[in-house]
């Protein structure tokens, strides 16, 4: 999409557009690129039933929901080129999640850029391999605290394997999250938004 969509196209179109598509699809392997996409603060909501595998390329404020019963895997490429005002292609080799420090920024927040794991909960029983972390094992018959506090040990072993140097409580203050996400229960065109 265009970097300016104003925020009626945004919500009307381009949202419901991109979780029709992919509720339509029947593909057991799901590849989705963003090129561009205009920054904004919302959750998109990927909701599909045949979808095994996801390969997402995206920025690290895409901000995407997933509700796929039968998906096993996630995997999540994040695009570290954005384009500038002249629409000048820039590398950028740093996370650019929501409000993060810039002293904070040499590792991206795996569980948090482009997918929220947090999710996956409950709505994706299946699921067995996020970013390359194995969470399988962990059941989704518990309640969301225990799920998320074993998944959070999970992703900040695999933090510190990327080179992270936080303790996990100072990492998880910046780089987690405590509450459970509310997923939207209407996606696609039961969605729009009207914003008059």
């Amino acid at each position: 999409t265009r970097l300016s969509l104003s925020k009626y196209v945004y919500l009307n179109e381009y949202l419901p557009r991109l979780e029709a598509v992919v509720a339509a699809s029947k593909a057991p392997v799901l590849k989705v690129t963003v090129v561009a996409e205009t920054r904004r603060l919302v959750y998109k909501v990927f909701k599909n039933n045949y979808v095994e595998k996801l390969v997402l390329t995206g920025p690290c404020t895409f901000n995407l929901f997933l509700v796929m019963e039968r998906l096993k895997e996630v995997v999540v490429n994040l695009d570290t080129s954005f384009l500038d005002n002249n629409n000048n292609n820039l590398e950028m080799l740093l996370c650019n999640y929501w409000k993060s420090r810039i002293d904070d920024r040499s590792l991206h927040r795996a569980g948090l850029c482009c997918v929220h794991i947090g999710s996956v909960y409950e709505n994706c029983p299946n699921l067995e391999r996020f970013m390359g972390v194995e969470i399988g094992s962990v059941s989704h018959k518990q309640s969301f605290n225990k799920w998320n506090t074993r998944v959070k040990k999970r992703f900040y072993e695999h933090y510190l394997q990327q080179g992270g140097s936080k303790e996990m409580k100072a990492w998880a203050k910046t780089r987690w999250f405590s509450r459970r996400p509310v997923v939207p229960k209407e996606i696609g065109y039961d969605r729009a938004f009207n914003w008059e």
